[in-house]
């Protein structure tokens, strides 16, 4: 597993082969690993139309089984192709999650773009990557997992609030600008956040509703000033 952040490419093809005969020697049922029959998988991003038409002639454990390959672009392509199949499974959430840390900017784009198909069960365990994933450097990244986080519309909000009190200043700080972005949908949650007993989560909902503005004022029973009406 540490081998796959390896910096050589023959170091890193081979540790991700080793993962992936793990994982078929582990898995009840073993599906065969085929290219995705797209020309050119490995040289360029597969148009959405292609993707669709050929990752349904795979099984999603033989496009999750590619996502390990050593290739950036057939990682991403094997994500880009998960998520055009529909609801993620579990495990495929998780290996996602993973992947939003990957050293290929596609790929962490493709698996956040993903991870909007994640179910409701498997929320909580994809969140916190997410909410660092928009903290990339890499633009595309950043709104790809705000995208994601987006997605999920209500339900995003108390997935956020749990990270106004986390241990790491940076989740900190990516929580209180996702409940920006959410705006009216979060200003009530980030209002009972002020009772909560953490002097963290206190804090940063005070600067949560601050930044969201009027609206967060509104729910807070303040009074707009009038530069607002």
């Amino acid at each position: 597993i540490a081998l796959v952040r390896y910096a050589d490419l023959n170091v890193l093809t081979l540790a991700r082969q080793a993962l992936t005969l793990v994982s078929r020697a582990t898995s009840p049922m073993f599906t065969e690993v085929r290219a995705l029959p797209i020309e050119a998988m490995d040289d360029r991003l597969a148009d959405e139309p292609a993707l669709k038409k050929a990752a349904k002639q795979l099984e999603s454990s033989a496009l999750l089984a590619l996502t390990r390959d050593g290739r950036d672009l057939v990682r991403a392509n094997a994500w880009r192709g998960l998520g055009a199949l529909g609801a993620l499974e579990p495990a495929a959430c998780l290996a996602a999650a993973v992947a939003t840390r990957d050293g290929d900017v596609n790929v962490r784009r493709e698996a956040c773009l993903a991870l909007r198909q994640c179910p409701e069960a498997a929320l909580t365990e994809v969140a916190g990557p997410l909410l660092l994933a928009t903290r990339d450097r890499e633009k595309p990244v950043a709104q790809a997992a705000r995208q994601a986080l987006l997605s999920q519309g209500k339900r995003a909000v108390g997935l956020v609030i749990d990270f106004l009190g986390h241990t790491n200043p940076i989740l900190q700080d990516a929580a209180i600008s996702m409940l920006v972005t959410l705006e009216q949908d979060a200003a009530a949650a980030v209002t009972k956040a002020l009772q909560s007993p953490q002097p963290p989560v206190r804090e940063n909902a005070l600067i949560g509703l601050a930044e969201i503005g009027g609206k967060g004022r509104e729910a807070f029973g303040l009074p707009l000033r009038q530069s607002e009406l």
